[in-house]
């Protein structure tokens, strides 16, 4: 560690060394012009205190007893401290009270020695010494607040660091199961209904006369091909690749209501091209929280209708789902519900909000998706 930090890291010691260098260079400078500081301390002097005029022998002044000078230097040394760390601690108005009261004390303190030591002042050194210690404790509070910023900056990148490290260590897990999930649904069903096709193909290689197995074959290749369709709808929408975002909000809310048997109504206040700035990644990642709010009504909601309204608002995409169902439980709403969670960790990785609030009438819920659509373009080359 260098000196220059070390003494960064600890302002106390700074601003004492600070002043003992303040105190030595105003004493040396004061030693230079001792007869002009006595004949001003001897008009001082006859003008405020005393009864009769004095008459001071400005050639003795070299001669001060060690005493004096030590009485004089401890002066200069205790007021270069106590402005030195006023400045450093307060602010700036207070600082000048302080720094206007010092001066008025340093006048007392050159008063005092004077009728109690005989000890000459220094009518110059004093309040240059005030107002150097200071302007130094004023530059040092400067340079401590500039220090505790950047450490203040450095921990608060440390922080958004770790939670992003947390973020994608969630996405990934939340990607994992997704996976899972996938693996689960080819299995139970494309897999199965696979084996009875090439079972029902070979009872019809066996006996060409049997026509329900040909049709149960033909069935199943239907039912498969389905099947494999929305399995590459759910990883990458044709909709959205092909008619965009709105249309793909459209087709997903339809779906959902042929899952779950409830009305739809959707309303797009939007032109198309005011989504042109938004990437084929960025529009996949809002269509898939628009995927999971629907997935959520038909698993929880027991909604009769739900209206989906895209609209343009305050240069924000501002995309509103809308159910008249049961409701949202305020606890799952809460941070650590899982997956509210991973749906805030999808918005955030585009910059987007998500908000769940009281459906309309105090019914229902409400999910509000918005996105900042200022400054984006499109990122060429995205599939």
């Amino acid at each position: 560690m260098s000196t220059s930090d070390y003494l960064t890291k600890r302002p106390l010691l700074a601003a004492l060394l600070a002043s003992f260098f303040i105190a030595l260079i105003v004493w040396l400078a004061c030693k230079q012009m001792e007869s002009f500081e006595a004949e001003l301390f001897q008009r001082l002097i006859n003008a405020f205190g005393a009864k009769d005029e004095i008459k001071l022998d400005t050639g003795t002044i070299s001669n001060l007893t060690l005493n004096a000078r030590l009485a004089t230097a401890a002066g200069f040394l205790i007021f270069a401290t106590a402005s030195t760390w006023a400045a450093f601690k307060l602010a700036p108005f207070a600082r000048i009270i302080v720094g206007i009261q010092l001066f008025v004390i340093s006048l007392f303190y050159q008063w005092g020695l004077f009728q109690w030591l005989g000890i000459l002042g220094h009518p110059i050194g004093y309040p240059i010494t005030v107002l150097v210690g200071c302007i130094s404790g004023a530059g040092l509070r400067q340079i401590e607040l500039a220090r505790r910023e950047s450490e203040s900056r450095y921990y608060e990148l440390k922080i958004r660091n770790k939670e992003l490290q947390e973020t994608r260590l969630s996405l990934v897990k939340q990607d994992e199961v997704e996976r899972r999930m996938l693996a689960a649904d080819l299995h139970d069903q494309v897999l199965n209904d696979m084996k009875q096709m090439v079972q029902r193909f070979e009872n019809y290689v066996l006996d060409p006369s049997d026509s329900s197995s040909l049709e149960k074959v033909r069935s199943l290749s239907s039912k498969v091909m389905h099947e494999i369709r929305e399995v590459m709808d759910s990883l990458c929408p044709s909709v959205l690749e092909h008619l965009g975002l709105v249309a793909a909000i459209e087709d997903c809310l339809r779906k959902g209501g042929e899952r779950s048997g409830f009305k739809v109504r959707i309303r797009s206040k939007i032109d198309a091209d005011e989504l042109k700035g938004l990437s084929i990644v960025e529009q996949s990642l809002v269509y898939r929280l628009v995927q999971e709010s629907i997935t959520n009504i038909c698993k929880h909601a027991n909604a009769g209708t739900v209206r989906i309204t895209i609209e343009k608002s305050d240069n924000c995409l501002l995309i509103t789902i809308n159910d008249d169902g049961k409701g949202l439980d305020p606890a799952k709403a809460r941070q650590d519900s899982r997956g509210l969670k991973y749906m805030r960790l999808r918005a955030d990785l585009i910059g987007a909000t998500i908000a769940w609030k009281q459906g309309d009438n105090d019914k229902g819920t409400k999910v509000e998706i918005r996105l900042d659509l200022t400054g984006r373009q499109a990122v060429q080359g995205d599939d």
